[in-house]
C-alpha cells in the first residue's frame, strides 16, 4: 500500500533540463482544477494510481521573453523521489501553474 496526501510537487525544466521558474496555485476555482475537493488521504494498492490535474494560461503579462518547459519533473510530497516526463509547457511570461491535490478520480458535478 502506498499513501499519498496533498499535492504532488511540480517543476517545470527547460530542453536544458534547467529550471523554469513557475508560481505555483493550488485548487483555483476559476479553472476547471476547481472541481478537485482539496486534499484527503488517499490509499494506492499495488497497480493503482493516483492523478493531479494542472491548469495554465499563456498569458504574456510583460515584455519578457517567455520560457517553455520540456520536462516536468513530479514528485508525491516534499522530501520523495521526483520523476521527470517530457512535457509541453507553454506558460507564458505569467509563469502560473494552478496544481490539484491527489486524487483517485475528477468527476463532474
Amino acid at each position: 500500500m502506498y499513501r499519498v496526501n496533498g499535492y504532488p510537487v511540480i517543476e517545470a525544466l527547460d530542453k536544458d533540463r534547467d529550471p523554469v521558474p513557475l508560481k505555483i496555485t493550488h485548487d483555483n476555482p476559476y479553472t476547471d482544477a476547481g472541481r478537485n475537493k482539496g486534499p484527503a488521504p488517499l490509499t494506492l494498492a499495488p497497480g493503482e494510481s493516483a492523478t493531479a490535474h494542472l491548469h495554465w494560461t499563456n498569458r504574456i503579462t510583460s515584455f519578457d521573453a517567455a520560457r517553455q518547459g520540456a520536462y516536468l519533473k513530479v514528485a508525491p510530497a516534499p522530501g520523495e523521489a521526483a520523476r521527470i516526463r517530457p512535457f509541453f509547457l507553454d506558460i507564458g511570461t505569467d509563469a502560473q501553474l494552478d496544481v490539484t491535490a491527489w486524487g483517485a478520480k475528477f468527476r463532474p458535478e
